[in-house]
């Protein structure tokens, strides 16, 4: 029972945060456009406290799951833990219930709220760009310009990848009664994990400060590792000659 609703816990919080700090992320963007001295208001540590504010939030939203979710089916010779509804246990529909809550914090609501700043954010660079023609590109423009290539290419990415299963999840209980249906459900799931698996690739295609750590980091695990393997191999002669 407890590891149902730890597993269940997580992965609702994980996918909601991702949702909401992708929406929050669009909005800095878009209000950096709009704010001339916004860069001078909003420091790197008043994001990192709204990004712990809002995974704080979700996480309280969540928690009844910790309380509420499992069902244990007991037989003669054992016990089940049942994740999700058992037919005929009414205290097990609230499970189902909030699957439906957590589709409106994961899918409906993000999905809205990522659609409409990110058509103001592409609107507003749009008109900033026009502005600007003439003006020499500062490397500052230029890091900030790549920044929101980013989080716009995203942003699409978790659209295209979510709003599938946004709109099976309005069809879920006649979905659920053919062998077909399942597959699509188990598809439009698919999809959501996928979104995030990308996300990587995401940024390593569409931001150059982003592979430029990504392969420094990758440099400094391969020079440890032959570090490492070099000590062990001196240790090891050292030892085989005393």
């Amino acid at each position: 029972m407890p590891s149902c609703r730890i597993i269940s816990f997580y992965q609702y919080v994980s996918l909601q945060s991702s949702a909401w700090l992708l929406v929050l992320m669009s909005l800095e963007r878009l209000l950096s456009i709009l704010i001339k001295r916004w860069r001078a208001l909003f420091k790197p540590k008043h994001a990192a406290i709204v990004c712990i504010m809002c995974i704080a939030i979700i996480s309280l939203i969540n928690v009844n799951v910790l309380v509420l979710f499992g069902y244990e089916v007991k037989t003669n010779t054992s016990t089940r833990v049942r994740c999700w509804v058992v037919n005929g246990v009414e205290s097990t529909y609230w499970m189902a219930t909030w699957n439906w809550i957590h589709s409106i914090l994961y899918t409906y609501v993000p999905f809205l709220a990522l659609a409409i700043v990110n058509t103001s954010l592409l609107v507003a660079l749009k008109l900033k760009s026009k502005k600007n023609v003439g003006l020499t590109t500062t490397s500052v423009n230029k890091r900030q310009k790549s920044i929101t290539i980013t989080i716009v290419t995203v942003t699409l990415s978790f659209l295209l990848f979510t709003g599938f299963g946004a709109v099976v999840n309005f069809y879920i209980d006649s979905l659920n009664k053919s062998y077909v249906g399942s597959v699509i459900i188990s598809l439009a799931d698919t999809l959501f994990f996928v979104f995030h698996a990308l996300n990587i690739f995401n940024l390593l295609a569409s931001n150059k400060k982003f592979r430029q750590e990504f392969l420094k980091l990758i440099k400094l695990n391969i020079r440890i590792r032959f570090v490492s393997a070099d000590e062990t191999s001196k240790a090891n002669n050292s030892g085989s000659t005393t």
